[in-house]
């Protein structure tokens, strides 16, 4: 998913625009390194609880988190800015908007990871392949339309259109996963399912 949209801007933009294109992107990326390393550090953690509560408690801390996440989202739409100006001078001035809106994209995408955890811990982790197997289509399709009429913009709205569908998917996969184990938990025929782990997240 990480490298459609720079194939697809390649034949449609000049070289300057995919040049600010990628300098956006690569200030823009620590958002996703950061997601990946709370996977890494919550995957252990979340992979030894078995009782649903204790899934429901994870849950609700990272949706509570979330918050906190946006506002750290919305500083990095100002900060960047300040770093690009300071770095590069006025010859990247039109990474700006580029890269306010990778953030924003990144930032709201940056609770996929620690939730997708849940979904490793209760064997309903294909769901994860199946959401970035899905979003490709999509983001194809949303760049075909945006790109051409808004240039690397267009890439960004496509970015950020996939990856908050994506938040919006795993957000209610991870309740229903949390409502079947305490179901199961409910009901002395069945027994929890005992949690698994996995590799990192795409």
């Amino acid at each position: 998913i990480q490298k459609i949209d720079v194939f697809m801007l390649k034949p449609m933009v000049s070289t300057e625009v995919l040049a600010t294109y990628g300098l956006a992107y690569h200030i823009a990326f620590v958002f996703p390194i950061i997601s990946r390393t709370l996977f890494t550090v919550l995957l252990p953690k979340v992979s030894r609880m078995e009782l649903a509560s204790d899934l429901r408690s994870y849950r609700r801390q990272v949706l509570g988190f979330y918050p906190v996440a946006l506002g750290l989202t919305a500083l990095g739409m100002v900060a960047g800015p300040l770093f690009i100006q300071l770095a590069f001078g006025d010859k990247y001035a039109a990474a700006v908007p580029i890269m306010r809106m990778l953030i924003l994209g990144f930032g709201l995408h940056i609770i996929f990871n620690p939730l997708g955890t849940i979904l490793y811990n209760v064997k309903q982790h294909h769901y994860i392949t199946i959401i970035h197997a899905a979003q490709v289509p999509l983001l194809i399709g949303l760049n075909l339309v945006l790109i051409p009429r808004w240039q690397a913009l267009g890439a960004t709205w496509s970015q950020l259109l996939i990856r908050v569908l994506g938040v919006a998917v795993i957000i209610v996969l991870t309740e229903r996963a949390i409502r079947m184990r305490e179901r199961s938990e409910r009901d002395p025929s069945k027994k929890a399912q005992m949690p698994v782990t996995g590799p990192p997240l795409p």
